[in-house]
């Protein structure tokens, strides 16, 4: 939710104009570190689409109470190996949903 030069924030935050980051990027470590190598990729995409994020903000103060995200992600692998099976470009379908209260 960074914003960029492209995608300015029109009405950022007082005292800067970040939103902040909501979504997970997965790289090509956090897949094959845990399997020991027995998993071998040349190339990682993470892809959210349709993502929601509802945020509750306390009217007197400003301050942000509740935040829910639902980021559906479609990851893509380039070439991958495990073993004697290898794919190129699958997909993999993952959803990150998550809620938080927060207390100021």
């Amino acid at each position: 939710m960074n914003s960029t030069d492209e995608n300015p924030d029109v009405n950022p935050p007082k005292g800067g104009g970040k939103a902040g980051t909501i979504g997970t990027v997965l790289t090509m470590q956090d897949i094959t570190e845990p399997v020991n190598g027995k998993l071998t990729l040349d190339g990682v995409d993470c892809r959210y689409s349709a993502c929601k994020v509802t945020a509750r903000v306390e009217k007197s103060t400003g301050n942000l109470t509740y935040l829910e995200t639902d980021l559906p992600l479609i990851l893509f692998l380039g070439k991958a190996k495990a073993g004697p099976i290898s794919v190129n470009g699958a997909k993999v379908g993952l959803e990150f949903e998550e809620q938080w209260s927060i207390a100021w």
